[in-house]
């Protein structure tokens, strides 16, 4: 079994890459998913109703106002960071460690959730320019300009972790070309 890390800014590919790589046949675990479902547990919604209370409207958690508030406070990140980033760490270990049998795991994480993970067998870096990644976010109809510019400037800020990628995909051009690098890199990861 190898299990690699898959990092990217916001916005550089990592979903497509997720399905790429599921289809080539890795078994992937998704940090984004995880946090998905940690938002619907009763104990979440209290904690994150206490924090940004206008992110919960009848018991659910409005991931867009959320995402809106958190990437706009530090304080309001950091308090949220805390209540989700240890058992997202804990979900994903497990999963790990329950699929053990397979040939290829893929743990695919936002650039800013990295600093706690160990590396396994490596990190695979996707990247894409800055105007590409605007771009396409602004395609995604919850995303506005201000929060796009909030979470990138987060994300700069880690950028070093480039320099400690195992392998780079560019994803600058089409599909079909992220498609291309990612079945090179598939035969080479896969052990």
């Amino acid at each position: 079994m190898s299990t690699f890390i898959l990092t990217g800014h916001i916005g550089s590919g990592k979903t497509l890459a997720k399905k790429i790589l599921e289809n080539k046949g890795a078994y992937c675990i998704c940090a984004d998913e995880i946090v998905r479902e940690l938002y619907k547990r009763p104990s979440y919604i209290k904690k994150i109703k206490d924090i940004v209370p206008e992110a919960v409207k009848k018991n659910k958690v409005n991931r867009n106002i959320l995402r809106e508030a958190i990437f706009s406070n530090k304080l309001k990140k950091s308090k949220i960071e805390n209540i989700v980033q240890k058992d997202v760490l804990k979900k994903i270990k497990s999963l790990v460690e329950r699929n053990k049998n397979k040939d290829l795991i893929i743990v695919i994480l936002p650039i800013i959730g990295i600093t706690k993970i160990k590396k396994y067998n490596g990190m695979i870096l996707i990247k894409s320019y800055h105007k590409i990644r605007v771009k396409r976010l602004l395609k995604r109809k919850f995303y506005s300009k201000e929060t796009i510019k909030n979470i990138i400037s987060y994300q700069r800020k880690i950028d070093s972790f480039s320099k400690n990628a195992d392998f780079v995909i560019n994803n600058n051009l089409t599909k079909e070309h992220l498609k291309n690098q990612l079945n090179k890199l598939y035969k080479e990861i896969k052990k």
